[in-house]
C-alpha cells in the first residue's frame, strides 16, 4: 500500500466578531490528502467520515456530504453546507443543520 501525505486542519466551535475569529474547542478535523479535491472530515462526536467539497460554480462554498462511493469521486447524501468566511480567508464555516450551531475550519495546517 502507498503511503500518502495529508495536510491536517483543525475544526473548532467559537464565533466571529466582524473580522476577528474567536475560537473555541476543539471539535474535530479535516484532512487534505495528497490528489484529493476535497476534505476528509472527522468529528469527535460521529465515528464516521465526512467530506467537504468544493461546488463547482463557486470559489467560496462548499456542500458536506456524508457518503463518497469507494474509488470515486462521487459523493451522495448532502448534510451541509459551508462557505469561505469573506472578512477572513483563514476559516471555513462549515453548518450542519443537525449540529445547530456552525463549527470553524482552520486554513492553517497543524
Amino acid at each position: 500500500m502507498k503511503k500518502q501525505n495529508a495536510l491536517k486542519f483543525n475544526l473548532v466551535s467559537g464565533y466571529h466578531e466582524g473580522d476577528k475569529m474567536l475560537e473555541g474547542k476543539p471539535v474535530g478535523y479535516s484532512l487534505l490528502i495528497d490528489g484529493n479535491q476535497y476534505y476528509l472530515v472527522k468529528l469527535f462526536l460521529f465515528e464516521k467520515y465526512f467530506f467537504i467539497v468544493k461546488n463547482r460554480n463557486s470559489d467560496s462554498a462548499y456542500t458536506i456530504y456524508g457518503t463518497k462511493f469507494p474509488n470515486e469521486a462521487i459523493f451522495k447524501n448532502p448534510i451541509g453546507s459551508a462557505h469561505l468566511m469573506p472578512d477572513s480567508n483563514s476559516y471555513i464555516e462549515v453548518s450542519i443543520p443537525l449540529l445547530g450551531s456552525p463549527i470553524y475550519m482552520n486554513l492553517f495546517p497543524v
